[in-house]
């Protein structure tokens, strides 16, 4: 929280922010820092990636789908 506090437009921050929350199974909030740092940074391939899983694990699977599918064309230059 202090990275975001220090510097709040970087997209890193808000990534690991939502992973930290995604491991505690906060799914929502770790949805709303996925989404904070793909404004920041829409090329964020992990945090698309991450934000796909999240999705899953709340059942929103079309949308979960979308998001793996744009990690991927970023992971490979597409």
């Amino acid at each position: 929280m202090e990275a975001v506090d220090i510097e709040p437009k970087h997209p890193e921050a808000f990534a690991l922010m939502g992973d930290c929350c995604d491991y505690l199974g906060q799914h929502e909030q770790a949805i709303a820092n996925y989404d904070r740092a793909l404004e920041l940074d829409p090329y964020h391939a992990d945090a698309w990636f991450n934000k796909g899983m999240s999705l899953r694990s709340i059942g929103r699977n079309i949308e979960a789908v979308q998001c793996i599918e744009k990690s991927i064309e970023l992971y490979c230059g597409r």
